[in-house]
């Protein structure tokens, strides 16, 4: 009627988004089985029974930062059973991406009879993007928004804008 005894839960972790592919915002279930240390009164290790549930291999979360938690279970040959749970804390290691190819007139002229360029519309804006969640942002700061030129005023002559998207866990492109 006893239960066995788990000496050993495998630790907490962090489980990587580039950890089954790359380009979504989800991990795998690493398998935690192989961690585990038990013993029993009544049953030898290599015959208690150790399973995880979710599977190893199950995709989990949607976000940086999203948790799941693993019950591993050892059961023994009587039936009886102990459990502990393993927290994984999803990591997004990929960085965002930003694509200003898409911006084709880059040789502005003057509107509005003033001498500078008003940007309207988001024509130059870049494309950009990530496996999770990401902003976009520039450093033009007579723009009247940080994440679109619209709006800005350019003067004459040559103007960098340096485009910056960055992701929940700091990732930057």
């Amino acid at each position: 009627t006893e239960a066995p005894v788990i000496d050993l839960c495998p630790a907490d972790r962090e489980v990587l988004t580039s950890g089954n592919g790359t380009d979504d915002c989800t991990g795998d279930v690493p398998n935690l089985v192989d961690e585990v240390l038990a013993h029993d009164n009544c049953t030898a290790f290599e015959d208690l029974i150790i399973t995880q549930n979710p599977l190893a291999g199950t995709d989990f979360g949607a976000a940086h930062g999203d948790v799941q938690i693993v019950v591993i279970t050892v059961t023994d040959e009587a039936g009886n059973s102990s459990t502990c749970e393993v927290t994984l804390t999803l990591i997004d290691d990929e960085d965002p991406w930003v694509d200003c190819s898409s911006i084709l007139e880059t040789n502005l002229g003057t509107n509005n009879d003033k001498c500078a360029h008003l940007v309207s519309g988001t024509d130059l804006d870049p494309d950009f993007g990530d496996n999770c969640h990401a902003v976009l942002t520039h450093d033009y700061f007579p723009a009247p928004h940080l994440w679109t030129l619209n709006g800005a005023i350019l003067p004459l002559g040559e103007t960098t804008v340096t485009w910056t998207a960055t992701d929940d866990n700091g990732n930057t492109a």
